[in-house]
């Protein structure tokens, strides 16, 4: 049986506008900061197409470096 021993640094993410699947790390991800309402909200964007993707951090819980 195959077992995950601990989960790798990548998350897949599938553009929903050109339909790429690509790879990212945490350190791709960028943040948009709200000044008015004090949000923020993460994002990548796509590598072929450019897209704006939204991010939710909890991708990379329990992932290498994290802790």
């Amino acid at each position: 049986m195959i077992e995950i021993i601990q989960r790798g640094p990548k998350a897949i993410k599938t553009c929903p506008k050109c339909g790429c699947k690509f790879s990212f790390e945490k350190n791709d991800v960028r943040i948009n900061r709200y000044e008015y309402t004090g949000s923020q909200t993460y994002y990548i964007s796509c590598p072929q197409c450019n897209a704006t993707l939204d991010i939710y951090l909890n991708i990379f819980k329990n992932r290498v470096g994290d802790s």
